[in-house]
């Protein structure tokens, strides 16, 4: 019996991990072109992304967040900028965000709240970031609403791919008028590897 046989909950827990690492350092070898910073997602860029099962036909969809080209129609005084922060926790990286627009800051990550895993979103409490990185957004009102509308909500079953502190942080950046995928894991730190060193 292998260790990964006797350990499947370990496995699980550090597979995130393994993908962002291979991927980091593989250049995204495996996972597809890597799209450059403003350009949109397409059928090409999806290669190794996650698909999503379709509640009510059953049938796998690709989930990509539809945006305008340009935010034309954001007020600049709605603007804001957003830190995503990565930690290092026994078991395995974990991320928050906070967004600053309009006077207002709110730092947030994803928790899980039971051994069932359900999850819900709460105050950051996680400390001394191992990296970090700053993005302009043109929403950062839209940004702080939609965290604020998650707070101590329910937000679903743990999920490494679709449902978990990483994705929730692309979300907040799509709902900040970003071309991040939602509730993906990869399309997140595909994005964020767009934006260099």
């Amino acid at each position: 019996m292998t260790v990964f046989a006797l350990r499947p909950r370990l496995l699980r827990l550090l597979l995130p991990l393994l993908v962002l690492v291979f991927t980091a350092i593989s250049g995204n070898a495996l996972a597809g072109p890597k799209p450059a910073p403003g350009q949109f997602l397409t059928a090409a860029t999806l290669i190794g992304a996650e698909p999503l099962q379709d509640a009510t036909s059953h049938q796998v969809v690709w989930k990509i967040a539809p945006k305008p080209a340009a935010a034309c129609c954001v007020a600049a005084e709605d603007a804001g900028t957003a830190t995503i922060s990565q930690y290092a926790t026994d078991a395995g990286a974990h991320f928050s965000i906070e967004v600053n627009a309009g006077g207002q800051s709110l730092s947030t990550e994803q928790i899980i709240t039971n051994e069932f895993n359900d999850t819900t979103i709460g105050i950051n409490t996680s400390v001394n970031p191992v990296n970090s990185v700053t993005v302009q957004l043109p929403n950062g009102q839209g940004a702080l609403d939609y965290m604020n509308g998650l707070l101590g909500e329910n937000t679903g079953t743990y999920n490494s791919f679709s449902n978990s502190c990483l994705s929730y942080c692309g979300n907040v950046l799509n709902a900040g008028g970003l071309n991040v995928p939602l509730n993906s894991t990869l399309g997140t730190a595909r994005f964020l590897n767009s934006l260099g060193p």
